[in-house]
């Protein structure tokens, strides 16, 4: 599950954007040791690509990497600098896990 293809811009001096969103997870230790990713961001040259091989980029937030905590909602942020003209993104959850997203947002930065 993803958004639907965003157009944004790849010029190198305007293309800043911030992801935000709150996350609740009940255990973070549920989650795929080897892959406890919670959010996936993905940069298309077409507004028609949807899948991983298609994709100019495709990075996952992993959990570990933004020190998230068990049955703690918490507000994260991320920096994003797409390098194709349509970005799609969306929550992430490999395989186990209980997780709760809300306040998705992105805006210009």
């Amino acid at each position: 599950l993803h958004s639907p293809a965003i157009e944004v811009s790849c010029n190198k001096s305007d293309n800043r954007y911030k992801l935000s969103f709150d996350i609740l997870i009940e255990d973070v230790n549920e989650l795929d040791h080897n892959n406890d990713g919670i959010f996936l961001v993905r940069t298309h040259n077409s507004k028609f690509s949807l899948w991983h091989k298609d994709a100019v980029s495709s990075q996952v937030i992993y959990a570990k990497d933004i020190n998230i905590r068990s049955k703690t909602e918490q507000h994260v942020e991320i920096i994003i600098e797409p390098n194709a003209r349509f970005l799609r993104l969306g929550p992430y959850l490999a395989r186990n896990g209980n997780i709760k997203w809300s306040n998705i947002s992105l805006q210009r930065y």
